[in-house]
């Protein structure tokens, strides 16, 4: 099985339940700790001019794995990713996924470009947070070891470290998915008719439905999303193999903000429709 251009979600992160350790050494108040924690303000902050950085944890409990993300970072332009899947506890044994190293970014391809403003080279920015997820076929795995080579950074934060098992459909989303990038900045006019506004970060909102789907993946889309309930952090990917700018749009780290309603569409088929809010 390989990876396929189309829905992929995890529910569950699993690696929320171990402890990392990361060198060289976080900023007191703002631990390694906080990479096992999705609040905004909750980031592991490494300063001094670190290169590499590296991010260990493991169990010794096995753990299916299907996918891996970096969420809440600052990389600069020139960093590489590496991550690495060990069947063992302490990052040893074999290596059962590498990612190779990899950047992070989206780099702006040679049709997208703007001539003068956009050097070659140039990466793709978006309001925060970031976020850099990898899907994989299914791996059991006890550690995992992340590589960061960041040349010219002299503080870096990391938000978040998600891993976990990703479902897909058996036949992918309807046409008609949509992405709403949610601005809630306050706009208002002074006495003499100027603008102020009052500036705060936007989120996504992604909408999606599935109309064929068989009985089966109903019921396990249906028991994963009542597993995570609203309260859950969700990785979810529309494409994971997209190379341009809408691969940052159609992922994120989620929660499930509307209802869990199935329909019959059909004796052998059962449709949905769920909206996801970012977090």
């Amino acid at each position: 099985m390989t990876v396929l251009s189309q829905l992929y979600i995890s529910v569950e992160n699993i690696l929320a339940s171990l402890t990392p350790s990361v060198s060289p050494s976080p900023e007191a108040g703002l631990p390694a700790t906080n990479l096992t924690d999705s609040k905004r303000n909750k980031v592991c902050r490494v300063t001094g001019s670190p290169d590499p950085i590296v991010i260990t944890a493991g169990s010794g409990t096995q753990y299916t794995m299907g996918c891996f993300a970096l969420w809440g970072w600052n990389f600069a332009s020139d960093v590489t990713v590496r991550i690495r899947l060990y069947s063992e506890d302490g990052q040893t044994g074999s290596v059962v996924y590498d990612s190779t190293a990899l950047t992070p970014h989206v780099i702006i391809p040679w049709g997208d470009m703007l001539y003068g403003p956009d050097p070659w080279g140039d990466v793709y920015t978006t309001a925060p947070p970031e976020l850099y997820a990898v899907f994989f076929d299914e791996v059991v795995a006890k550690s995992y070891q992340v590589d960061i080579v960041n040349p010219t950074a002299t503080s870096v934060d990391i938000g978040l470290i998600f891993g976990g098992w990703a479902w897909t459909p058996t036949i992918n989303m309807d046409l008609g998915q949509w992405t709403d990038h949610i601005d809630d900045s306050k706009q208002t006019r002074t006495a003499g008719a100027g603008l102020v506004t009052q500036a705060v970060d936007s989120y996504k909102h992604i909408g999606w439905s599935l109309s064929r789907m068989p009985k089966t993946d109903r019921e396990t889309l249906a028991h994963l999303l009542e597993t995570a309930g609203k309260d859950s952090d969700i990785l979810m990917s529309l494409d994971p193999t997209e190379t341009t700018r809408e691969l940052i749009e159609n992922q994120m780290i989620c929660r499930r903000v509307s209802n869990n309603r199935a329909t019959r569409s059909g004796l052998s088929f059962r449709s949905t429709s769920v909206e996801f809010a970012e977090i």
